[in-house]
Protein backbone atom coordinates (compact mmCIF):
# COMPACT_ATOMS: atom_id res chain seq x y z
CA UNK A 1 0.00 0.00 0.00
CA UNK A 2 1.56 3.66 -0.84
CA UNK A 3 2.38 5.64 1.92
CA UNK A 4 0.22 8.62 2.26
CA UNK A 5 1.99 11.80 2.88
CA UNK A 6 0.25 14.78 3.93
CA UNK A 7 1.34 18.84 4.59
CA UNK A 8 0.24 19.19 7.44
CA UNK A 9 0.02 15.42 9.24
CA UNK A 10 1.22 15.69 13.00
CA UNK A 11 3.29 12.93 14.07
CA UNK A 12 4.64 10.82 17.43
CA UNK A 13 8.04 9.36 16.91
CA UNK A 14 8.89 6.31 19.13
CA UNK A 15 12.51 7.21 20.16
CA UNK A 16 12.60 4.11 21.58
CA UNK A 17 14.71 5.04 25.49
CA UNK A 18 11.24 5.54 27.41
CA UNK A 19 10.90 8.65 25.21
CA UNK A 20 9.30 9.75 22.25
CA UNK A 21 9.14 13.20 20.37
CA UNK A 22 6.99 14.63 18.03
CA UNK A 23 6.68 16.64 14.77
CA UNK A 24 4.38 17.19 11.16
CA UNK A 25 5.17 17.26 7.63
CA UNK A 26 5.50 20.13 5.81
CA UNK A 27 5.93 20.75 1.73
CA UNK A 28 8.71 18.56 0.09
CA UNK A 29 8.39 15.47 2.29
CA UNK A 30 9.97 17.06 4.91
CA UNK A 31 9.23 16.47 8.36
CA UNK A 32 9.78 19.23 11.03
CA UNK A 33 11.30 17.58 14.04
CA UNK A 34 10.21 19.58 17.47
CA UNK A 35 12.36 20.35 20.08
CA UNK A 36 11.31 18.05 22.52
CA UNK A 37 11.73 14.95 24.05
CA UNK A 38 9.38 13.64 26.82
CA UNK A 39 7.42 10.73 28.61
CA UNK A 40 4.25 12.55 28.71
CA UNK A 41 1.39 13.14 25.89
CA UNK A 42 0.95 16.32 24.69
CA UNK A 43 -2.31 17.47 23.06
CA UNK A 44 -1.97 18.75 18.95
CA UNK A 45 -2.13 22.51 20.26
CA UNK A 46 0.85 21.83 22.98
CA UNK A 47 2.91 20.02 20.11
CA UNK A 48 2.48 22.60 17.42
CA UNK A 49 3.41 25.63 19.51
CA UNK A 50 6.84 24.02 20.13
CA UNK A 51 9.88 25.17 18.32
CA UNK A 52 11.98 23.39 15.35
CA UNK A 53 14.40 21.36 16.43
CA UNK A 54 15.33 20.74 12.59
CA UNK A 55 13.91 19.82 9.26
CA UNK A 56 14.80 16.86 7.30
CA UNK A 57 13.57 15.55 4.14
CA UNK A 58 12.38 11.93 5.01
CA UNK A 59 11.98 8.81 3.20
CA UNK A 60 8.62 7.07 2.80
CA UNK A 61 10.74 4.11 4.02
CA UNK A 62 9.92 4.45 7.82
CA UNK A 63 8.22 7.29 7.66
CA UNK A 64 5.33 4.32 8.05
CA UNK A 65 6.34 3.68 11.47
CA UNK A 66 5.74 7.09 12.80
CA UNK A 67 2.11 7.55 14.37
CA UNK A 68 -0.03 10.04 12.93
CA UNK A 69 -1.68 11.41 15.73
CA UNK A 70 -3.87 14.33 13.86
CA UNK A 71 -3.70 17.16 11.16
CA UNK A 72 -2.95 20.95 11.60
CA UNK A 73 -4.06 23.70 9.29
CA UNK A 74 -0.09 25.36 8.83
CA UNK A 75 0.52 28.87 8.11
CA UNK A 76 2.89 30.02 5.68
CA UNK A 77 6.06 30.06 7.80
CA UNK A 78 5.15 26.51 9.03
CA UNK A 79 4.89 25.16 5.75
CA UNK A 80 8.19 26.42 4.42
CA UNK A 81 11.28 24.25 4.57
CA UNK A 82 13.96 26.17 5.37
CA UNK A 83 17.16 27.22 3.22
CA UNK A 84 19.33 23.81 2.59
CA UNK A 85 22.60 22.95 0.23
CA UNK A 86 23.61 21.05 -2.30
CA UNK A 87 27.47 20.35 -3.21
CA UNK A 88 28.68 19.07 -6.11
CA UNK A 89 30.64 15.46 -6.54
CA UNK A 90 33.22 16.36 -8.73
CA UNK A 91 33.99 20.13 -8.49
CA UNK A 92 32.57 21.02 -4.80
CA UNK A 93 30.95 24.14 -5.66
CA UNK A 94 27.91 24.69 -3.58
CA UNK A 95 24.04 26.04 -3.87
CA UNK A 96 21.80 26.72 -1.61
CA UNK A 97 18.12 25.51 -2.19
CA UNK A 98 15.26 27.82 -1.15
CA UNK A 99 11.77 26.85 -0.32
CA UNK A 100 10.71 26.86 -4.28
CA UNK A 101 13.54 24.01 -5.22
CA UNK A 102 15.28 27.25 -6.96
CA UNK A 103 19.15 26.62 -6.45
CA UNK A 104 21.92 29.96 -6.46
CA UNK A 105 25.53 30.02 -5.98
CA UNK A 106 26.36 30.43 -2.38
CA UNK A 107 29.87 30.54 -0.45
CA UNK A 108 31.15 27.70 2.23
CA UNK A 109 31.00 29.91 4.78
CA UNK A 110 27.46 30.51 4.06
CA UNK A 111 26.20 27.18 4.70
CA UNK A 112 27.49 26.48 7.83
CA UNK A 113 24.35 25.95 9.28
CA UNK A 114 22.04 24.59 6.42
CA UNK A 115 21.02 20.91 6.09
CA UNK A 116 22.25 19.28 3.36
CA UNK A 117 19.43 18.28 0.61
CA UNK A 118 18.90 14.26 1.87
CA UNK A 119 16.86 12.16 2.34
CA UNK A 120 17.04 10.29 6.34
CA UNK A 121 15.95 7.08 7.15
CA UNK A 122 13.69 7.32 10.20
CA UNK A 123 15.89 5.41 12.45
CA UNK A 124 18.46 7.93 11.72
CA UNK A 125 16.32 11.23 12.44
CA UNK A 126 15.68 8.94 15.70
CA UNK A 127 19.11 8.86 16.71
CA UNK A 128 19.95 12.36 15.99
CA UNK A 129 17.46 13.53 18.59
CA UNK A 130 18.22 10.83 21.34
CA UNK A 131 22.42 12.34 20.33
CA UNK A 132 20.94 16.22 20.76
CA UNK A 133 19.08 16.04 24.29
CA UNK A 134 22.35 13.51 25.42
CA UNK A 135 25.00 16.03 23.94
CA UNK A 136 26.55 13.83 21.62
CA UNK A 137 28.05 14.54 18.22
CA UNK A 138 25.30 13.00 15.58
CA UNK A 139 27.38 10.59 12.72
CA UNK A 140 24.92 11.44 10.35
CA UNK A 141 25.32 15.01 10.65
CA UNK A 142 28.90 15.03 10.89
CA UNK A 143 28.82 12.80 7.66
CA UNK A 144 26.69 15.49 5.77
CA UNK A 145 28.59 18.44 7.13
CA UNK A 146 29.46 20.16 3.67
CA UNK A 147 33.35 19.60 2.49
CA UNK A 148 35.48 22.74 1.96
CA UNK A 149 35.86 23.60 -1.83
CA UNK A 150 39.83 23.67 -1.65
CA UNK A 151 40.04 20.34 0.10
CA UNK A 152 41.80 17.47 -1.80
CA UNK A 153 39.02 15.81 -4.03
CA UNK A 154 39.89 12.86 -6.46
CA UNK A 155 37.87 10.39 -8.66
CA UNK A 156 37.56 6.77 -8.15
CA UNK A 157 39.74 6.25 -11.17
CA UNK A 158 42.89 8.05 -9.69
CA UNK A 159 45.88 5.83 -9.28
CA UNK A 160 46.95 5.00 -5.60
CA UNK A 161 49.63 2.39 -4.15
CA UNK A 162 49.50 2.07 -0.88
CA UNK A 163 53.08 1.57 0.89
CA UNK A 164 51.96 0.06 4.51
CA UNK A 165 53.75 2.25 7.10
CA UNK A 166 53.73 4.91 5.35
CA UNK A 167 53.31 8.38 7.71
CA UNK A 168 51.32 11.31 6.67
CA UNK A 169 50.45 14.75 7.54
CA UNK A 170 47.18 16.32 8.06
CA UNK A 171 46.87 20.00 8.19
CA UNK A 172 44.17 21.20 10.42
CA UNK A 173 44.43 25.11 9.43
CA UNK A 174 45.29 26.37 12.54
CA UNK A 175 48.79 26.34 12.27
CA UNK A 176 48.93 22.85 13.76
CA UNK A 177 49.28 19.16 12.35
CA UNK A 178 48.00 15.75 13.63
CA UNK A 179 50.04 12.76 11.53
CA UNK A 180 48.70 9.13 10.68
CA UNK A 181 50.34 5.78 9.81
CA UNK A 182 48.89 3.74 6.62
CA UNK A 183 47.28 0.38 7.89
CA UNK A 184 46.12 -2.43 5.80
CA UNK A 185 42.84 -2.24 3.52
CA UNK A 186 42.45 1.36 3.40
CA UNK A 187 42.60 2.31 7.62
CA UNK A 188 44.83 4.26 9.15
CA UNK A 189 45.72 4.87 12.57
CA UNK A 190 45.45 8.66 14.02
CA UNK A 191 48.16 9.91 16.65
CA UNK A 192 47.47 12.03 19.33
CA UNK A 193 50.20 13.89 17.90
CA UNK A 194 48.95 17.65 17.42
CA UNK A 195 52.20 19.67 17.35
CA UNK A 196 53.15 22.68 15.16
CA UNK A 197 56.05 20.84 13.69
CA UNK A 198 55.69 19.99 10.35
CA UNK A 199 57.56 16.79 10.42
CA UNK A 200 56.91 13.96 12.48
CA UNK A 201 59.61 13.30 15.50
CA UNK A 202 61.02 10.01 15.24
CA UNK A 203 58.58 8.33 18.28
CA UNK A 204 55.21 9.44 16.69
CA UNK A 205 54.52 5.76 16.44
CA UNK A 206 54.95 4.83 19.80
CA UNK A 207 51.89 7.47 20.85
CA UNK A 208 48.51 6.63 21.55
CA UNK A 209 45.78 6.30 18.92
CA UNK A 210 42.90 8.40 18.48
CA UNK A 211 40.99 5.84 16.79
CA UNK A 212 41.74 3.37 13.61
CA UNK A 213 38.96 3.80 10.77
CA UNK A 214 38.94 4.15 6.76
CA UNK A 215 39.21 6.66 4.84
CA UNK A 216 38.81 7.78 1.30
CA UNK A 217 40.98 8.29 -2.07
CA UNK A 218 40.49 11.85 -1.11
CA UNK A 219 42.35 11.35 2.33
CA UNK A 220 44.93 9.25 1.07
CA UNK A 221 45.89 11.05 -1.73
CA UNK A 222 45.44 14.56 -0.11
CA UNK A 223 46.94 13.97 3.42
CA UNK A 224 50.93 14.49 2.44
CA UNK A 225 53.87 11.88 3.04
CA UNK A 226 56.31 13.19 5.63
CA UNK A 227 58.11 9.48 6.83
CA UNK A 228 57.61 5.70 7.13
CA UNK A 229 57.90 3.29 9.78
CA UNK A 230 58.14 -0.23 8.89
CA UNK A 231 54.50 -1.93 10.58
CA UNK A 232 55.75 -4.49 13.24
CA UNK A 233 53.72 -8.06 13.93
CA UNK A 234 50.73 -7.46 15.31
CA UNK A 235 51.18 -3.66 15.68
CA UNK A 236 47.70 -1.70 14.91
CA UNK A 237 45.73 -4.26 14.24
CA UNK A 238 42.63 -3.08 12.41
CA UNK A 239 39.19 -3.27 14.42
CA UNK A 240 38.22 -6.69 14.46
CA UNK A 241 34.31 -5.62 14.40
CA UNK A 242 32.30 -2.53 13.12
CA UNK A 243 28.55 -1.59 13.32
CA UNK A 244 25.61 -0.43 11.14
CA UNK A 245 22.51 0.53 12.55
CA UNK A 246 19.53 -0.81 10.27
CA UNK A 247 16.22 0.31 12.31
CA UNK A 248 14.93 1.75 15.39
CA UNK A 249 15.22 -0.75 17.66
CA UNK A 250 17.94 -1.48 19.58
CA UNK A 251 18.31 -5.08 18.22
CA UNK A 252 18.33 -3.39 14.30
CA UNK A 253 22.70 -3.78 14.11
CA UNK A 254 24.77 -5.49 11.89
CA UNK A 255 28.26 -6.37 13.25
CA UNK A 256 31.00 -7.08 11.03
CA UNK A 257 32.89 -10.38 11.42
CA UNK A 258 35.93 -9.64 9.66
CA UNK A 259 38.58 -6.69 10.14
CA UNK A 260 37.91 -5.77 6.59
CA UNK A 261 35.76 -7.79 4.30
CA UNK A 262 34.29 -6.10 0.92
CA UNK A 263 31.32 -8.02 1.26
CA UNK A 264 30.90 -6.94 4.77
CA UNK A 265 29.77 -10.34 6.33
CA UNK A 266 27.63 -10.14 9.73
CA UNK A 267 26.17 -10.97 12.70
CA UNK A 268 23.25 -9.37 13.57
CA UNK A 269 23.86 -7.14 17.24
CA UNK A 270 22.16 -5.15 19.72
CA UNK A 271 23.30 -1.40 20.60
CA UNK A 272 25.07 -2.94 23.80
CA UNK A 273 27.13 -4.92 21.25
CA UNK A 274 28.61 -1.60 19.57
CA UNK A 275 30.18 0.13 22.40
CA UNK A 276 33.52 1.02 21.78
CA UNK A 277 33.01 -0.03 18.26
CA UNK A 278 33.29 2.55 15.32
CA UNK A 279 30.89 2.75 12.17
CA UNK A 280 31.00 0.71 9.40
CA UNK A 281 31.94 3.86 7.21
CA UNK A 282 34.37 4.86 4.81
CA UNK A 283 35.67 8.62 6.18
CA UNK A 284 36.24 11.61 3.50
CA UNK A 285 39.47 13.76 4.42
CA UNK A 286 37.11 16.64 6.01
CA UNK A 287 35.53 14.45 8.31
CA UNK A 288 38.20 12.89 9.74
CA UNK A 289 40.06 16.52 9.99
CA UNK A 290 36.61 18.09 11.42
CA UNK A 291 36.77 14.64 14.07
CA UNK A 292 40.31 15.79 15.23
CA UNK A 293 39.70 19.16 15.50
CA UNK A 294 36.44 18.42 17.64
CA UNK A 295 38.16 16.14 19.98
CA UNK A 296 41.14 18.87 21.07
CA UNK A 297 38.60 21.29 21.41
CA UNK A 298 37.37 18.77 24.08
CA UNK A 299 34.18 17.40 22.03
CA UNK A 300 35.10 14.41 21.38
CA UNK A 301 32.36 12.25 19.01
CA UNK A 302 30.96 9.38 20.72
CA UNK A 303 28.80 7.05 18.50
Amino acid sequence: MPIKRKVGQIIKIDLYNGYHTYGYEINHRSVAILDIMTQNSLSLSEIMSLPRLFTVGVMDFGFETWEIIGHAELNKKQRKRPDSFIQDSINLSLKLMDDNSELYPVSFNEVQNLERVAGWYSFNVEQRVRDHFARKANITVEMLRPKPPDAPHFRASTPYSPVIGTIKRIDLRDGTYVFVRELQNTFFAVYDSRTEDEIASQDVTTLPVLFTISVSLSARLGWENVGFERLQDNEHPLPKKRYLRIGSKETDFLISTDPYDPEFNVNKGTLKNTNGLEPAVMWDNYQVENRIRAFYQGNPWVF
